[in-house]
């Protein structure tokens, strides 16, 4: 299976875009947003995915989901799982997109260049 080429574009544009703080360990938190919580944030404005945002807690389920994407999400963008796969670096082992975002710490822009080249 192949992403989606418009929706990796758009996703790959909002993490590039300034319009989202990132953070850590669930998708929207308290304002702050993995790089999964990004590609929701674009399947919600297409209507794809219900967001719950919850004013307590300061979180966002999307679907239910608080920290992988939904499966309604992982189809419509044409993703082979909840939490794909990809290589920090060539000849690298791949790691889980959201261990890259919040263990490895890895920038927005690194993770969009990621995205685009192996997704």
């Amino acid at each position: 299976m192949t992403m989606n080429k418009e929706i990796k574009a758009e996703w790959v544009a909002a993490l590039r875009s300034g319009e989202y703080e990132q953070g850590a360990g669930k998708l929207a938190w308290q304002g702050k947003f993995c790089c999964l919580g990004v590609l929701c944030e674009v399947a919600w404005k297409h209507g794809v995915v219900a967001a719950r945002r919850d004013p307590y807690i300061a979180s966002t389920r999307y679907d239910g989901e608080a920290q992988l994407l939904p499966r309604v999400v992982m189809e419509w963008a044409g993703l082979e799982g909840r939490d794909p796969y990809i290589a920090p670096r060539p000849r690298e082992q791949a790691h889980p997109i959201s261990y890259l975002n919040d263990v490895a710490g890895e920038s927005f822009d690194t993770i969009a260049d990621l995205i685009e080249e192996q997704l």
